[in-house]
């Protein structure tokens, strides 16, 4: 069980901010968003007026603590507790990869000398939601609505070996926990043969407006090599 929940301020997060932006930018306000119940969400503004989005993992910003059952902390189920920096820096890359946009990773941290969390600080994209521009003007929303319509079509065309966790599937293959089941559920201690993983290498040049990746799989030799170009506005 959590007590008291120590929750970030300006004070605390001073040296993460120090870290990200260095000693010439200064934190002067710290606003904790609502909506978040795995990880706390916080926007940072600083001394010359610009802002970022702080995310940090700690049991203290985990409100499902104590609630999800025996095992769902279980990093092999691909059903399990899907929170933590390492699967959100991945999430960040295998998006990229496919050409979608998503708010920069500008800071990460996992030492916990500089916030008693995991923390990422994160590009703060202002304005306000897609919902509340149907609500107002749906003709300027066709143009957002296309462009995520595009997004969607590029990771509908990325695939893999296995279903599960970004991750996971990244370090190899995913895998239910159970009893086992063909090839796809294996007990709690059992790992699947090593024969059945799927191994990949890649590499990316990012240029900021443009950036250029590929992979090539490794464990399927025919499979042909797959390249990404990503264009974006920078905000």
């Amino acid at each position: 069980m959590i007590g008291e929940r120590k929750l970030a301020d300006v004070e605390s997060l001073r040296p993460a901010v120090r870290a990200a932006f260095g000693r010439d930018r200064h934190l002067l306000r710290v606003v904790r968003l609502g909506g978040g119940s795995k990880k706390g969400a916080y926007r940072l503004t600083m001394d010359d007026g610009g802002t970022a989005l702080l995310y940090a993992w700690n049991d203290a910003e985990d409100y499902w603590q104590g609630v999800l059952p025996e095992g769902a902390d279980d990093p092999a189920d691909p059903f399990s507790h899907p929170s933590g920096l390492t699967p959100f820096e991945t999430a960040a890359r295998r998006l990229a990869a496919a050409g979608v946009r998503c708010p920069e990773i500008l800071f990460a941290d996992r030492s916990r000398a500089l916030y008693p969390a995991d923390i990422a600080v994160v590009e703060d994209v202002a304005g306000g939601s897609l919902e509340a521009l149907l609500e107002t003007d749906p003709s300027v929303a066709e143009r957002p609505l296309a462009v995520l319509a595009d997004w969607l079509a590029a990771m509908d065309a990325v695939r893999s070996p296995s279903f599960g966790k970004v991750a996971f599937v990244d370090a190899g293959r995913g895998w239910l926990v159970g009893d086992r089941s063909a090839g796809l559920r294996y007990g709690r201690a059992d790992i699947p043969p090593f024969g059945s993983f799927r191994t990949d290498v890649g590499l990316g040049l990012d240029l900021g407006i443009l950036g250029v990746y590929a992979a090539k799989a490794v464990s399927v030799s025919k499979e042909p090599a797959n390249v990404f170009v990503r264009v974006s506005r920078r905000f």
